[in-house]
Parts: C-alpha cells; sequence; structure tokens
C-alpha cells in the first residue's frame, strides 16, 4: 500500500483507497453508495423508533416541567435566516419540518447532495449565526464538544494534506426545518464528518436526539492543534464502571469478549458502522435488552452507572438534562449495560439500553493511519437516542403536528 511520506505518532499515513472509501467532488466517502442508499430508504420510512419488539412504549417522555422560554432559540434561528439572501442557498437551508431529510443523516461526507447548506460556504457572518443556534441549544460543555469535535477535523486535514475537502472545521451542513417559533414544532440538524446533531425544539422544549459524535483522532500531538484531546470522559466512565464488575456480572455483560472483526458476527465487525446498531439509518432498529441489568448491580455500581450516563446528558441544557435524569432513573431498574471487549480495558464497545435511554460508545478501526483495520483507542464513536418513539421529538409532539 502507497503511503505519504509523513508519520502521526509512529505510523504512515494510508492514503490509499481502502474499505470502499474514494474521492467524490474532493470529499472522503465514508461509506458504498449501498450503505447510504439504506440510510435514505430507512429516512423515508415511517418512524417508529427504536424498541425491543418493534412497539414502542407510550407515556414515556414529557416536555420539560420547568422549561424557560425558548424565544433566544427562535430569535437565533431567524437572524441567522435573515442573513440568507442567496436565492439558491434558500431553497436547501429550510425545508418543511416533516421532510424525511430531518431523519437523513450520515456521520460521514455523503454521497449524495444532502439538504441545506455547507458552513464551509456560507459568509463568516452567516456562519457564526448558524452556530450561534446550536450554540443555544447545548450546554456550554456539549457545545465545546462539538466545536472540539470540528477542530479536530480540521486538524487531520491539515496534519495529513489528506481529504482536506472533507477533514475540516467547516465541512458540516446545516439546515432549519419548519418555521422557527414559540409554539410550533420545529427544528434544525448540523450533520458532516464525525457530527450528527439533531435538534427539535417542541411544547417549550429543545431535544437532542438522535446524538452523534465522534472523532478519528481524540488526542491531537502535534502544532498547531496539540493538546487537544476529547472523548477521555466518555472512555473512563465506561472503564470505572466495568473494571467494578465481578465474575457472574462480568459473564452477563460482556456480549463478545473480543473486539476483533474475524471474531464477531459480521454485522458488528464492519468498517462503517462497527460495533454500533443505533447509528444512522437504524431508527426503527428492533434490539432485546443483552447484558447485566442494573438490578443485578450493587448500589455502587448504579451510582458508576448514572455518572456514565451523565457524561451524556450533559450535552443537553440544563433543564433538559435535569428531565431526561428523571426520565432515566424512572427506569433504572430496567436499565440494561453491555460491552463487547474487555471492559478493564480498551479497545471496547459498551452499550447502555433501558426504556427511555440509548448510549453506544465504539473504538473504531484507525482509518488514517497504517496498520490492520481493527478497534484503536485513538478513534472513537458515540451515539444517544431516545428509544420508544423519543428520537427527533416525536413521542412529545402533537398529532396535529405533520410526523414522518
Amino acid at each position: 500500500m502507497t503511503t505519504w511520506q509523513r508519520q502521526y505518532d509512529g505510523q504512515n499515513v494510508r492514503i490509499a483507497p481502502f474499505m470502499g472509501l474514494r474521492p467524490f467532488h474532493g470529499m472522503l466517502i465514508g461509506a458504498p453508495e449501498e450503505v447510504v442508499g439504506a440510510v435514505r430508504s430507512a429516512a423515508q420510512a415511517p418512524f417508529v423508533g427504536l424498541t425491543t419488539d418493534g412497539n414502542p412504549s407510550p407515556g414515556l417522555y414529557s416536555p420539560d416541567a420547568a422549561a424557560p422560554t425558548v424565544k433566544p432559540v427562535v430569535d437565533a434561528a431567524q437572524t441567522f435566516l435573515g442573513l440568507v439572501d442567496q436565492l439558491d442557498y434558500l431553497q436547501y437551508v429550510q425545508q418543511p419540518f416533516d421532510s424525511w431529510h430531518r431523519r437523513s443523516w450520515f456521520n460521514a461526507a455523503p454521497v449524495y447532495m444532502p439538504a441545506g447548506v455547507l458552513l464551509d460556504d456560507m459568509r463568516p457572518e452567516q456562519r457564526e449565526a448558524a452556530l450561534s443556534v446550536v450554540k443555544q441549544c447545548l450546554s456550554p460543555s456539549g457545545y465545546d464538544l462539538v466545536r472540539k469535535s470540528m477542530l479536530v477535523n480540521e486538524a487531520m486535514g491539515q496534519l495529513f494534506n489528506i481529504y482536506t475537502d472533507t477533514f475540516r472545521e467547516w465541512a458540516l451542513w446545516f439546515t432549519i426545518f419548519g418555521t422557527p417559533s414559540t409554539d410550533q414544532p420545529w427544528g434544525w440538524q448540523l450533520m458532516g464528518t464525525h457530527i450528527d446533531v439533531n435538534c427539535t425544539v417542541v411544547n417549550g422544549t429543545v431535544l437532542l436526539e438522535p446524538l452523534f459524535l465522534g472523532a478519528e483522532l481524540c488526542e491531537i500531538k502535534a502544532d498547531p492543534y496539540q493538546g487537544l484531546s476529547i472523548y477521555g470522559s466518555e472512555r473512563d466512565a465506561g472503564l470505572a464502571l466495568g473494571r467494578t464488575l465481578n465474575g457472574r456480572q462480568r459473564d452477563r455483560a460482556v456480549l463478545h469478549p473480543s473486539m476483533l472483526s474475524a471474531d464477531l458476527p459480521p454485522e458488528l465487525g464492519g468498517p462503517v458502522d462497527g460495533r454500533h446498531i443505533g447509528g444512522a439509518g437504524r431508527d426503527n432498529e428492533v434490539v432485546p435488552y443483552a447484558g447485566v441489568p442494573a438490578t443485578e448491580l450493587t448500589s455502587e455500581q448504579r451510582v458508576l452507572l448514572l455518572d456514565l450516563i451523565d457524561v451524556y446528558l450533559g450535552r443537553l441544557p440544563e433543564e433538559r438534562r435535569r428531565q431526561r435524569e428523571k426520565e432515566v432513573r424512572a427506569h433504572l431498574d430496567e436499565t440494561h449495560v453491555a460491552w463487547i471487549g474487555d471492559p478493564e480495558k480498551v479497545p471496547f464497545y459498551y452499550r447502555v439500553h433501558s426504556p427511555t435511554i440509548w448510549i453506544e460508545f465504539d473504538h473504531h478501526p484507525e482509518l488514517m493511519l497504517e496498520g490492520p483495520l481493527e478497534p484503536d483507542h485513538r478513534h472513537v464513536h458515540t451515539i444517544m437516542r431516545a428509544p420508544n418513539g423519543g428520537d427527533y421529538g416525536t413521542a412529545i409532539t402533537p398529532d396535529s403536528a405533520v410526523r414522518q
């Protein structure tokens, strides 16, 4: 395999085509076209939500009990739209609330032209206005994580000098769905490599599931980005709980002891989704509970489980985090946690699954550096969902609103 002549962290940089990745209009494609096609097809299917048996349980979600006004969010979105004066941009950047594009997201540069407008194509003031909308809807730490993930993409392109149209800070599509309003459902989406933020604003509540965030290199060791480090909290919280498991708990919690693709079923060892089963195009996935139930954890381990969940809930604005925490605690006994690989050391995968929360953490293969295409501690994917119809705010969106 041909490699670029630079090295990063002692490894050559991979530049030859691999795993179906290929340039497309200068961009890196993260999956074969048939995979992205399946995502688009799934987005146009009637929405059910992630369930254990195909039947979503009702009554699990409520609007935030003490939600502040969403007017600042609406104002930010209206300010952004007011700055979009290019007629061609207006055709793409604002879509109907019931558009299937709201569920068509992918964590790599797509092989199709998505809805929305690329941040890279916006004027600086338009881009800043778009980011203001994002900032209004995340916690400070959540917004910081998104921005750092964007910078890691830029660092990848600059350090490796390959696929620079994909590995860029602003290589993300931003879309408004519906009309920003304080009393009618609407939303927005930020989509690109390793970043998929899906926001719905309804009933005075800001909802952010599904939320996919990740990075090809979680720690940058070269100037000018040296010291940039992300997703350590998600890793460490998993290790903190995994290291407490006794023999019986471990037998139930570990679904597969090896992370190697040859040791896993084909659907869990691929280079696109890795071990994720709730990623892009999986809105209606049927997944029975697996792993060790919280009822078999000690009180100290249950605290560690809640600490792990809180790492992800901490990405949400405070009022939403509190409401989600109530929903999680109400079903803690039904919560299951599972691992693939050794729960005491990296690389590994873990999943938290309950009626109201779905979390996946996966160490992916290091695609840009030479070596075996097997899970590596530097490449992380995370996803958080709201099962049983909670994704995209569907469970609390009024029946009078058009929903897909």
